[in-house]
This record gives C-alpha cells, sequence and structure tokens, in this order.
C-alpha cells in the first residue's frame, strides 16, 4: 500500500452555481480536467456523484487498518470554504461522514479484537 495517497472530490453544484460553468470535471478513471483544460491525476477522483460510503471505502477503511496494525495515519483535507470538507469529514443528517464511520469501526474493531483475545 502507498505511503501517502491523494484523491480529490467534487462538491455538487449547489442552487448558487447555476449560471456558472463547472469548473472541473473527472475523467476516468482518475483524472480531472478544468475548463482551461489542465489535468491533474490523483490516486481515486470522485465526481459529484460520489458517496460518503464510497470515500470512506477507499480512506476510511486502509486508515482503520493502518491504526490497528500500530501504524500513524493522518487524514488530511484541503480546500477553500463552502467546498465539501465538513461534510466529507463529519457528513450531514443520515449521511455520516469519514469521522464517525471511523470512530464506530474502530471501536466496533476494538471489541472484536478483545472478544478474540479473551478478554
Amino acid at each position: 500500500m502507498p505511503k501517502i495517497r491523494v484523491g480529490i472530490r467534487l462538491r455538487p453544484a449547489e442552487a448558487s452555481d447555476a449560471d456558472e460553468e463547472r469548473s472541473a470535471r473527472v475523467s476516468p478513471p482518475c483524472t480531472v480536467i478544468t475548463n482551461d483544460r489542465q489535468k491533474f491525476d490523483f490516486d481515486i477522483a470522485y465526481s459529484e456523484s460520489c458517496t460518503q460510503t464510497d470515500v470512506y471505502s477507499y480512506f476510511g477503511k486502509s486508515l482503520l487498518k493502518s491504526a490497528i496494525d500500530g501504524v500513524n495515519s493522518t487524514l488530511l483535507t484541503f480546500g477553500r470554504t463552502g467546498s465539501g470538507k465538513t461534510f466529507s469529514l463529519v457528513g450531514f443528517g443520515e449521511e455520516q461522514g469519514i469521522i464517525p464511520v471511523f470512530c464506530n469501526d474502530l471501536f466496533t474493531s476494538a471489541e472484536d479484537i478483545n472478544r478474540k483475545n479473551g478478554e
């Protein structure tokens, strides 16, 4: 598994964006193309239609495995205000973000390990 993985998630358009052309699009498998034809390659690139589960499956599960294996792990988000960082990390309503799902899975894994070890 690579030490550093970089991904991007394009946020869905909002009502306030209705008059604006989208500034970027995902070109499978992992390239983002901007309106001025610049191309950026990532380990994973999610379009506007991805789900919280999609993002967690790629980033959260591998972080969880690393943490359980005793490896220091970090999840960093970066972007301008309103780009979806908090939504991806925390979630909203029924769509839980990476952090609450990760914490739930971490404690479930710890219980499973303790049960397996007879504690």
